[in-house]
């Protein structure tokens, strides 16, 4: 059955929009009758970015939702994005529906469904109608909701009020396209706190993407302790831990990804095997990349052993 676009539900009870860490409220509706009107916890429906870029004048953008929870829920209609300011002001028109008719979507345990934001760059449009401007972000409505979230998309776009310029598609079943591998040019690298645990101090390697594009990164960062303006290796290369790795979506403009680097302290091996000797950086090569970040740390490693070992890259930022 087909349905209007002005009139997108979500079945859940309560739903809840998340963004980083943040969680905000949705608006409640009800299905009756349906397997997919069985109410959903709160903060089970969890929104984020999917692909993004350039496409022909348009920046294209994929908000995809997701069921966290084991219970059923249905997504009908359009999301509304308006484009802010820092301080939340709109500017310029809100999205438009980009067709006429949409069809619900079911979505079990872990399933996704996603709708695709398009907008025209400001280049297109007269000057004068057009007003350019650079925003902030999008303030995202999802289908049957009113409430929102603002998402840290900055852009120039059109402050003109006759002007519409993006659009929105109906959601449909799974995450859309998938983003392509991270290149070192997308990524500025860094480190996170230091913290010591059981011989060992740990500490994060941050990768975070300043683009536009939405990336992928999977498997572990080359790391390698170096010392001096030479850059000259000290000791082996960090090893490989265990364990199954997961690819991570980066999000644009600031979003991040990690892994933990383990550096065993010097003494917990016999001076005659270890052999330590003091390092000044960290050579980090991206997973997927092959050019080198020099990342200043100070530390100690064993030259004649393994002493340093680093995860698999996950999500967000550790520690």
């Amino acid at each position: 059955m087909r349905r209007a676009p002005t009139h997108g539900w979500c079945s859940a009870a309560a739903l809840a929009l998340t963004v980083g860490t943040t969680t905000f409220a949705m608006g409640a509706a009800t299905a009756a009758g349906t397997e997919a009107g069985r109410a959903c916890e709160p903060a089970t429906i969890a929104v984020s970015f999917g692909s993004t870029g350039l496409d022909a004048s348009h920046v294209d953008a994929y908000l995809v939702f997701t069921n966290t929870s084991s219970t059923a829920c249905t997504l009908d209609g359009y999301p509304t994005v308006h484009y802010v300011t820092k301080g939340g002001a709109a500017i310029g028109s809100p999205s438009r529906p980009a067709v006429a008719a949409h069809e619900p979507v079911l979505l079990e345990k872990g399933r996704s469904a996603h709708s695709l934001l398009r907008s025209s760059v400001p280049g297109v449009w007269p000057p004068t109608a057009c007003k350019a401007t650079r925003d902030f972000g999008i303030r995202v409505t999802p289908p049957g909701s009113a409430h929102a979230s603002v998402l840290h998309f900055p852009e120039s776009v059109c402050s003109g009020t006759a002007v519409h310029e993006a659009t929105t598609a109906p959601v449909r079943g799974g995450p859309g396209p998938l983003p392509g591998a991270c290149t070192a040019m997308q990524l500025a690298d860094s480190l996170g706190r230091a913290q010591r645990a059981a011989g060992t101090v740990f500490v994060p390697i941050v990768f975070t993407n300043t683009t536009l594009y939405t990336c992928a990164m999977r498997g572990h960062p080359e790391v390698t302790s170096v010392n001096g303006a030479a850059q000259t290796r000290v000791g082996p290369a960090a090893t490989d831990d265990a364990g199954p790795s997961k690819r991570v979506w980066i999000p644009p403009f600031g979003g991040t990804a990690s892994a933990l680097l383990g550096v065993v302290e010097t003494s917990n091996f016999p001076a005659s095997t270890c052999r330590p000797r003091s390092a000044s950086a960290l050579q980090v090569v991206a997973p997927h990349t092959s050019a080198p970040t020099v990342l200043a740390y100070a530390h100690t490693v064993c030259t004649h052993l393994p002493s340093t070992h680093v995860s698999a890259v996950v999500a967000g930022t550790l520690g």
